[in-house]
């Protein structure tokens, strides 16, 4: 089967879990579908057929634990579709030139979904040009603490490290931008939220 020829593919171990559950091979698809979850802990498919699978065995307090996760999962899902529409307000509102809006939008995305990584870079990015650069630099930061890998965050924080006067932090922090994406190398135009 799939899911032995590539161990570590979260998907096979849930279709096979799948299957032998509907062909009734209960304990199988348990071990399957555990590993699924494993491999794969935001698959909701793989929490819900765990939970039927552990119900069927009569295991209800491990079925319990199983729906609670699924419905941990979707709830999460659900902030994460609040805070990206409110996210893309905020990309609407800058595309306007309308800073206020778009710091608005960006906040609220925050409010809704606090580790919104992209949301802070371009909540600092807004606050930048609005010049609150001590609030710009904690929302870069907050950005580079959740996706260390962003270059936006770490340019950005560059610029308001620049305008508060650290030349220094601003060397360092334009550096790792430049490392992690060459094409931001040159003399800094402009913020980019």
């Amino acid at each position: 089967t799939a899911a032995r020829l590539d161990p570590d593919n979260a998907e096979a171990h849930y279709q096979l879990g799948f299957l032998l559950r509907r062909k009734g091979e209960l304990a199988q698809a348990e071990t399957e579908l555990r590993r699924a979850t494993l491999l794969d802990p935001k698959s909701t498919a793989a929490y819900y057929d765990l939970g039927q699978t552990l119900e069927r065995l009569g295991r209800e307090d491990e079925a319990r634990a199983a729906f609670a996760e699924l419905e941990k999962l979707q709830r999460a899902d659900a902030n994460f579709a609040q805070a990206n529409t409110q996210y893309n307000l905020g990309l609407q509102a800058l595309a306007k030139g309308d800073l206020r809006s778009a710091r608005n939008a960006f906040q609220d995305a925050l409010v809704i979904k606090p580790d919104f990584a992209e949301a802070h870079t371009n909540l600092g990015g807004v606050l930048l040009k609005l010049g609150e650069v001590e609030s710009a630099i904690g929302h870069f930061q907050a950005a580079i603490d959740l996706k260390p890998e962003d270059a936006r965050a770490f340019y950005n924080l560059a610029l308001a490290l620049e305008k508060k006067g650290d030349q220094r932090g601003a060397r360092e922090a334009l550096h790792r931008a430049v490392e992690l994406d060459p094409r931001l190398a040159g003399p800094p135009p402009e913020v980019h939220p």
